[in-house]
């Protein structure tokens, strides 16, 4: 679930792509909408491990950024 969100959002492969590539490596059928519908679950199923790293983050004594812009539909965001 992960590795398709990713392969999309995160490095921009299409639907059809994420489909045929891990379809063929895993030997299964995914449809497109099965896709999304994983997808949208995500963020509720991350979300722990999102709160938890952020209050690690707080906790820190020290916090590094990165200035790397990424773009999104677009536009610029930044990392």
């Amino acid at each position: 679930m992960a590795l398709s969100a990713w392969l999309h959002y995160g490095v921009g492969v299409s639907i059809s792509q994420v489909r045929e590539l891990l379809g063929g490596q895993f030997q299964t059928h995914l449809s497109a909408g099965g896709l999304v519908v994983t997808w949208r679950r995500l963020p509720m199923i991350l979300e722990p491990w999102y709160v938890q790293l952020a209050e690690q983050a707080r906790a820190s004594a020290v916090l590094h950024a990165a200035d790397t812009g990424w773009r999104m539909n677009g536009r610029t965001w930044w990392l």
